[in-house]
């Protein structure tokens, strides 16, 4: 009898994001016939999804075989990558190689024609305080990719900053879809933020990111692409030992040593942010569309497992 699996993760974006290579395995472990299904506050991120039936469905008659619960898989594995612990919760192994995680994207028309390779798309986020790097940070920013001679691309809504009135800035706050954010990502040459829902959109493109990291370590967020952790990823911390204190609801809100030493100005430095711009953009990095390696992957776990 085919199985009947429900895998519910209600948020964050980026979280929900990260469960998307947990039903890719799915389908390929319990094949075609296998109904899969998935409660989310964010059902956009399985738009044209292939290895699912449905997102925020009815149960299929008899009910599920399997109802599996992601809310607390990674905060309940603190040393842990996130995604590595929703293949623990799951199958009780995070031994698949094909992590990736996936997002449809939808093109759009531009507000005003321009090279998108000359794009640098940025996301400055205002979330919980140990993630919000502040608004003269995020000006230095713009202003040196503006002396470089590319297009700083805001991204963003709600309470993120803003920046009006800066000539040379694009700006796309509130504007987009989350699929119409990864296609401009995905066309642009680098793309910017701290920890966010947006940067997980970002990982799932083949776009170079430069993160920082603060509350959480990059060693447990930042995206597999490519086969493997952090490809085409910069990925900057502040040189202290606090970093990465997420262990916790309470470290959300909360700081230990009292001062958010980690989102303060000089703790990572505009400078170094642009300094990976400057390398990125002087076409270091190769860049390989890795759809193909998914599938080849996916089907070399397939004849290994026998299934």
């Amino acid at each position: 009898m085919a199985e009947k699996i429900l895998i519910q993760r209600m948020g964050a974006l980026g979280d929900v994001i990260m469960t998307t290579p947990v039903v890719r395995r799915l389908r390929f472990v319990l094949g075609k016939d296998a109904i899969i299904h998935v409660r989310t506050l964010h059902a956009g991120v399985f738009r044209n999804n292939p290895f699912i039936n449905g997102v925020n469905v009815e149960p299929p008659e008899g009910g599920y075989t399997r109802d599996i619960s992601l809310e607390l898989a990674y905060e309940r594995r603190p040393t842990m990558h996130a995604v590595d612990a929703f293949m623990m919760e799951v199958f009780a192994d995070c031994n698949w190689p094909a992590k990736e995680m996936t997002l449809h994207q939808e093109a759009f028309e531009l507000s005003q024609p321009a090279d998108m390779k000359r794009f640098v798309c940025f996301h400055a986020g205002v979330n919980t305080k140990s993630r919000s790097l502040s608004r003269e940070f995020w000006l230095e920013v713009i202003e040196g990719i503006l002396a470089l001679g590319l297009t700083p691309v805001l991204i963003g809504a709600g309470g993120d900053h803003r920046f009006p009135d800066i000539p040379g800035l694009v700006d796309y706050h509130s504007a987009l879809n989350i699929h119409q954010i990864a296609y401009l990502i995905g066309q642009s040459a680098c793309f910017i933020s701290a920890d966010t829902g947006i940067s997980h959109i970002a990982g799932t493109t083949q776009t170079p990111m430069i993160s920082v990291y603060t509350m959480a370590r990059g060693a447990y967020r930042m995206p597999y692409r490519n086969g493997r952790l952090g490809h085409d990823i910069a990925l900057l911390e502040p040189d202290l030992s606090c970093i990465g204190c997420f262990r916790t609801m309470w470290n959300l809100h909360n700081c230990e040593r009292g001062d958010f030493a980690c989102v303060n100005q000089n703790a990572v430095t505009s400078e170094q942010v642009l300094n990976q711009v400057r390398t990125i953009c002087s076409d270091t990095w190769a860049h390989v569309d890795t759809i193909e390696n998914l599938r080849m992957r996916d089907a070399w776990w397939q004849i290994e497992r026998g299934v």
